[in-house]
């Protein structure tokens, strides 16, 4: 895990060494819905997350026409509230994307986008309906760590989205989750569906 986040910051560094001067930030929110899958011995479960994310975007152009390298640090928050109690995570996310824009008129763009992004859980907090376990259930509080969400975890994803007036963005993107997202002895991934707007200057 150590060698992947290097990979990711040099992703990031040689991009803004290509053309940084040129590069445009943007500040971009929306809507974050997670689904957490697990499956084991042919039986699998989910859990849906709902919640948002904020941030600031980094578009660096580079030698190829039309293209650029996406990325930036983004705050995502991710909340489920079920039968049993309710978990609150929440994640920095930094993304690396090749992205491609399309001419569609005068005054807007269409983009695609695809890469990986790194997710780090920073801090949560769970609070268990008691009425749902039994007296001798142990219950573990942690959001973070051994037999609870992992503290990174990697996605692939891919966008779409329209630039109007070179200021104003949508956004429609998808992350696949390619590590494990908990700690658990069993096969699981985080995937994420992303919907937002931003501004850019």
């Amino acid at each position: 895990m150590k060698k992947l986040i290097v990979l990711f910051a040099a992703f990031i560094i040689g991009a803004a060494s290509m053309n940084a001067q040129n590069a445009q930030w943007s500040v971009e929110a929306g809507y974050l819905g997670s689904k957490v899958s697990m499956s084991t011995n042919g039986v699998s479960a989910s859990v849906d997350f709902n919640g948002f994310y904020a941030g600031v975007g980094y578009d660096i152009p580079i030698s190829i026409e039309s293209s650029v390298i996406s990325t930036g640090l983004f705050w995502d928050y991710k909340c489920v509230d079920q039968a049993a109690g309710k978990v609150k995570a929440n994640y920095l996310r930094v993304p690396v994307h090749y992205a491609y824009y399309i001419p569609a008129s005068e005054t807007a763009r269409f983009f695609i986008s695809a890469g990986p992004s790194i997710n780090v859980g920073t801090f949560g907090s769970t609070s268990a309906n008691k009425d749902y376990f039994d007296d001798d259930d142990d219950y573990d509080d942690k959001v973070f760590g051994k037999n609870a969400l992992n503290r990174i975890h990697v996605q692939i994803g891919v966008a779409a989205g329209i630039v109007f007036s070179e200021k104003f963005k949508i956004t429609l993107g998808y992350d696949y989750g390619v590590t494990k997202g908990m700690d658990y002895p069993v096969s699981n991934r985080i995937n994420s569906l992303k919907i937002g707007v931003g501004y850019c200057f």
